[in-house]
């Protein structure tokens, strides 16, 4: 009687396991698949929104940027949107491209146009207009992993270290100083911001750091002596700042460059 109670248990234990082992190895596999469909189908309706953003590349840049051109650009991308890819857009991604959507709509009106030539962006506006073309680029290749290398959902890219330093805004002098502490755990490194004035040192408050996007949000005080939310994308050799999200009357852009 022990025999076959034994016999009885190994034989359902082990279809208990097989059983298992079977589910977990169709959800894997059903997974694996999607996930390769959806890149097939993201690699096809992305090459089209990459060509779109041909204006603002960083090389052989248009001389002039007027407001026709941001609306042409706007209108472009929102016809994408709806007709082509945005459905396909992974989440970070979505966020990348309305911010680039939130800049042209801001860029529409009279923010950030040199006053000498109604017909162009400011240098700083430009580059903070480049940066969030650049960012949703680099956000296409994270989605369909064509500049890295193979890896497990949710891994990210590693922060460059280079990027740490000191930085001066051009506008008035202030100096900003960026530092990345250690990583934690195996996470990602944590950032410390201290802007620098004449009359000491004063830390900014960091609302968001989006290390995969090599994005800030962060409130720090403008020449004007306000303090105001400020987004700054980050470049090797430079910082640009651009005004926060809910800001209805926006400062203008500025450049930090590395001192």
């Amino acid at each position: 009687m022990a025999t076959v109670l034994v016999s009885l248990f190994t034989l359902v234990g082990g279809a208990v396991i097989s059983g298992v082992l079977t589910y977990v190895g169709t959800r894997r596999k059903l997974a694996l698949d999607y996930d390769a469909d959806l890149r097939e189908r993201r690699i096809s309706v992305y090459t089209d929104l990459w060509t779109r953003l041909e204006p603002l590349a960083k090389y052989s840049t248009k001389d002039f940027f007027s407001q026709a051109d941001v609306k042409k650009l706007s209108e472009s991308l929102r016809k994408w949107y709806f007709e082509k890819g945005g459905l396909f857009l992974s989440t970070g991604t979505r966020g990348d491209y309305f911010a680039l959507q939130d800049v042209l709509s801001q860029l529409a009106g009279e923010w950030g146009r040199d006053s000498s030539r109604r017909q162009n962006l400011t240098v700083a506006a430009r580059e903070y207009l480049r940066l969030h073309g650049s960012h949703l680029r680099t956000s296409m290749t994270q989605d369909v992993g064509t500049r890295t290398r193979p890896k497990l959902r949710g891994d990210s890219e590693p922060v460059n270290p280079r990027l740490a330093g000191l930085f001066e805004r051009e506008l008035d002098r202030s100096q900003l100083r960026l530092e990345f502490r250690p990583r934690i755990l195996g996470g990602t490194r944590r950032l410390s911001v201290k802007a620098i004035r004449k009359g000491g040192e004063e830390r900014v408050d960091i609302r968001e750091w989006a290390p995969e996007r090599l994005r800030i949000r962060a409130v720090i005080n403008d020449p004007d002596g306000n303090c105001r939310e400020r987004v700054l994308l980050m470049e090797d050799g430079k910082i640009v700042e651009g005004p926060g999200p809910d800001e209805h009357a926006p400062a203008q852009a500025a450049v930090w460059k590395r001192v």
